[in-house]
């Protein structure tokens, strides 16, 4: 996801992240909450052009080319300072569970307590509800809007409502270069299979138009 959106005609910029390990306790733990903190950072530039004034949000791929250095010094830095540090062990029942336990991964998006829940970005489902932008705009009035969630996935910051909107006019846009076969496809699936398989579906259809196989 991060490389799709990224647009390097974008200067950098430094931000505020943190990293969530599931292997141990070595990244910063000051900065893990900093989603909160940071739920109505957004950049806005105004300018006047023949009286009138223009206001510019800031889209999801100027957020993600912002980060970008920030983030690969934290990565880099992480490397060097902890990267020979021995995390823990794999046992033969660990092995037969497939890998249950194991501790061999660092990841940011979200993570799953057994006791306490799910967090996106250091949030809980309630926190998300609080601060995400919903359809009338007004953060905690109905169920958040998917793009705002997205978003919060993919930046760690809690985004505007009009940030949701430019991003939601970008998938709209995006819709309409569909290859030919994949909404026809879709249609002929079954009305009671699963959502989620039916979205699996689409979107493996979908690869033959997709920008990342014309790379390779």
């Amino acid at each position: 996801f991060w490389f799709a959106f990224l647009d390097d005609t974008i200067p950098p910029q430094s931000t505020v992240q943190y990293h969530q390990c599931r292997q141990c306790s070595i990244i910063d733990n000051t900065t893990k909450m900093n989603a909160l903190s940071t739920a109505t950072k957004f950049l806005t530039r105004r300018a006047t052009t023949s009286g009138t004034a223009i206001r510019s949000v800031t889209t999801l791929q100027e957020t993600l080319a912002s980060q970008l250095t920030a983030k690969q010094t934290q990565l880099a830095t992480l490397k060097k300072e902890h990267g020979s540090k021995v995390i823990g062990q794999v046992t033969i029942d660990q092995l037969i569970g497939g890998a249950r336990g194991v501790k061999c991964m660092l990841w940011e998006t979200s993570n799953l307590d057994p006791e306490e829940g799910i967090r996106f970005r250091g949030l809980t489902i309630p926190e998300c509800q609080q601060v995400l932008p919903t359809y009338s705009g007004k953060a905690g009035d109905g169920e958040p809007l998917l793009e705002s969630l997205i978003w919060l996935l993919l930046t760690s910051e809690v985004p505007t409502k009009e940030q949701v909107d430019t991003l939601t006019a970008e998938l709209h846009q995006r819709a309409s270069k569909l290859p030919s076969h994949v909404i026809p496809l879709i249609n002929s699936l079954p009305k009671d299979m699963h959502p989620m398989t039916q979205f699996s579906i689409g979107l493996n259809a979908a690869q033959t138009g997709s920008e990342f196989a014309k790379a390779y």
